[in-house]
């Protein structure tokens, strides 16, 4: 059996610690499915004076390991970030020109370009 230690997000601790599902955390803390996938997956990190936050630590079982299900939420958010393409990081890349070979132009040459034309 894998120990809180061990899980690097809450999806992890879900499956492999509690085996409960999103839904069923959702029913026993009072909030949407779609709150507790958010907090899941890193999008959304409750504040400890947020009224959902207390309730979700319950349904989790993490009262006494706070800083555990923090330590978890940080992991989704990181592990998330590094999944997004370059262009959602950084839209500036985005709208550079692409030159005649199909390669992305430095952005001081697409600068350069906008303010020749």
């Amino acid at each position: 059996m894998m120990s809180i230690e061990m899980c690097v997000t809450l999806q992890d601790y879900l499956s492999n610690v509690l085996k409960r599902t999103q839904w069923q955390i959702a029913g026993q803390a009072g909030v949407s499915q779609t709150y507790v996938s958010m907090v899941v997956t890193g999008k959304r990190v409750p504040t400890a004076r947020s009224i959902k936050f207390q309730p979700l630590l319950e349904a989790l079982q993490l009262t006494a390991r706070v800083d555990d299900f923090f330590r978890m939420v940080r992991n989704a958010s990181k592990l998330r970030a590094l999944k997004k393409p370059m262009a959602d990081e950084y839209p500036l890349f985005a709208a550079a020109r692409m030159d005649g070979r199909g390669m992305v132009v430095d952005l001081m040459d697409a600068v350069r370009m906008t303010k020749q034309a």
